[in-house]
């Protein structure tokens, strides 16, 4: 039986299965002036008294872009600046607040570590670097919000949901509750507390059940509810994996609390709240970028070739290609599309014109907007390639409507919101996509470039194999743990190599630590946070939609198969797209 999309993204599905038109970005609201001016927190240089060897110490006045720093330190480690990734103290330097380098190479007890990571890359190819163990002693105790010498306090934000969610995730076998994600969590926090390098600190993980309408984000009570955590939890970071609210993630890092979610932000977003948010997902910036990129250099110059052929009357192959781009109507997504998008496909000499459509998220005009987003992509000129900049859900109505019109485009993946996820795309196939059983599928000859990698199996993969390495039994408590687990890893990898001062200046400085790891031809997604980025994953890969391919993650029909290795922004080839004929 097919899995069904709440299936595959439990509990992110709680956002998806009423709405059907969420969107991938909340709207963004400028930051107050605090952000990134946070009082209480001292800069300076760090000193150490390592073996031997000489690293970034903290920043001095330089900012909080990620790389930047160029202070001086002495410890454990090798030479280099904070711009490519150089050891610092090894946790064995001064240990008052704003003071001391990060974890770096060098002297100390690395028997523990598995070649150059912390554990076993088995267990999560993204293991953080291996750093020695810490000898103990004054680690500076409470150097920030939410630390003291023996914690550090990590809030897991669930969401409300409501009656009508809730009743369709259990028809599905698909919800979440609380206890559930408690276990997870508690499997995560023995995961982090004995395999990574917290310098005499354990972290503690409190979930924190919400009070707010998600469905749509009431944004004034949460932010509300944000100045309420933050009194009554103090965390030192707030993770809620999920795609709304800009402004509860602007709210918490005006706070001075570091905070993660929010898919496919700009980088606008993650500078001017630096150093407070951070992403696991591709910025909406970069999206853009290696969207235009691709369709510039493999798309634009050629001829429209893998249009749907089911309308002898309007084959649109053998045109010149004319770009239609659908997303959401928020200012960020469309910005994102407006300027990011727009400015790439320039240096090609492409515009999409009048074709775009921005659609809101409100399910009671549904069926109005499929009907004028249609409508958008044959004015201007009749659309024959579609970038749809969506999530994993709204895509649906847009390959149905295309469908009921009998128009035929080239629908072309851009990696967003998860819609280049397996089981996703097998419902694009299913009667909410293609509804008319007599007609050919309009999405079944998609193809472009996907943010994630290749699927593992459904509870074989790396959050499996840390609920397992925890000491848990059978199968995770529900199928999405990796998606769960990968923000729980980014933040505890950051705050290994930040080292035992935990403040803004030396967090930001501990993401440049991590280094790139990942890409080409790996097979695993490019995750590093380069100069002026705050999301860790990087790059593309390039994908067609094969119907007749089983998916590694379900064993059902469908499935996105790579073309290539992962590219970076850049490194698209001057080349013909080029796939396998049809049937593929």
């Amino acid at each position: 039986m097919q899995r069904s999309i709440a299936r595959r993204f439990a509990p992110l599905a709680a956002l998806v299965a009423v709405q059907l038109l969420i969107i991938a970005v909340a709207p963004s609201k400028a930051p107050d002036s605090a952000v990134g001016a946070f009082q209480g927190v001292t800069t300076g240089t760090g000193s150490g008294s390592g073996d031997s060897g000489s690293g970034g110490g903290s920043s001095s006045g330089s900012g909080f872009t990620p790389g930047a720093g160029t202070g001086t330190g002495s410890g454990a480690g090798g030479t280099g600046s904070g711009a490519t990734g150089g050891g610092g103290g090894g946790g064995g330097g001064s240990n008052a607040a704003g003071e001391g380098g990060g974890g770096g190479g060098g002297g100390g007890d690395t028997s523990h570590c598995v070649g150059d990571r912390q554990y076993d890359p088995a267990i999560d190819f993204y293991a953080p670097p291996c750093v020695p163990k810490w000898e103990g002693g004054d680690n500076g105790g409470a150097t920030y919000q939410g630390v003291t010498a023996e914690t550090i306090k990590i809030v897991d934000y669930v969401g409300r949901g409501s009656d009508a969610v809730d009743t369709i995730l259990k028809a599905q076998g698909a919800y979440v509750d609380v206890a559930q994600r408690r276990a997870f969590d508690d499997a995560v926090e023995t995961f982090i507390n004995e395999n990574y390098e917290l310098y005499g600190r354990k972290i503690e993980i409190e979930i924190v059940q919400g009070n707010c309408a998600t469905i749509p984000p009431d944004n004034a009570c949460l932010r509300s509810e944000m100045r309420q955590i933050a009194a009554d939890n103090q965390p030192l970071w707030f993770k809620w994996n999920a795609s709304l609210s800009s402004e509860t993630y602007d709210e918490l890092s005006r706070l001075g609390i570091f905070n993660s979610g929010g898919w496919h932000f700009r980088d606008s977003f993650g500078e001017s709240h630096a150093p407070f948010h951070w992403d696991v997902q591709i910025s909406g910036t970069d999206m853009a970028r290696h969207a235009g990129q691709w369709y510039c250099q493999q798309m634009a110059q050629f001829p429209t070739e893998y249009a749907g052929t089911a309308n002898p009357a309007e084959n649109l192959n053998g045109r010149p290609r004319l770009l239609g781009v659908i997303s959401t109507n928020d200012p960020e997504n469309q910005a994102s599309v407006t300027e990011d998008l727009r400015a790439e496909l320039a240096k090609c000499g492409v515009d999409f014109g009048g074709r775009f459509y921005f659609y809101a998220q409100d399910i009671t005009t549904a069926d109005q907007q499929r009907r004028a987003a249609v409508l958008k992509m044959r004015s201007d000129g009749v659309a024959t390639s579609i970038m749809c900049f969506c999530d994993l859900v709204a895509p649906s109505f847009l390959y149905s409507e295309e469908q009921q019109q009998n128009y035929y485009p080239e629908n072309l993946i851009v990696g967003s919101g998860f819609m280049d996820a397996d089981a996703s795309s097998q419902a694009y196939m299913g009667p909410l996509g293609c509804p008319v059983a007599a007609r050919p599928c309009t999405f079944e000859d998609a193809f472009g470039i996907s943010s994630i990698a290749a699927q593992e199996p459904e509870f074989k993969d790396r959050g499996s194999r840390v609920w397992a390495a925890a000491g848990g039994q059978g199968n995770p408590p529900y199928s999405s743990v990796t998606a769960d687990w990968d923000y729980f890893n980014m933040i505890a990898s950051i705050l290994q190599m930040t080292g035992p001062a935990i403040t803004p200046q030396t967090v930001a400085e501990g993401a440049a630590r991590l280094g790139c790891r990942g890409g080409g031809d790996t097979g695993q997604i490019l995750r590093c946070f380069e100069p002026g980025s705050y999301s860790w994953n990087q790059d593309m890969r390039p994908v067609y939609w094969s119907t007749t391919t089983a998916s590694p993650f379900n064993g059902e029909p469908g499935s996105y198969v790579e073309l290539g290795p992962r590219i970076r922004l850049g490194e698209y080839p001057a080349a013909k797209w080029t796939m396998p004929g049809k049937p593929r």
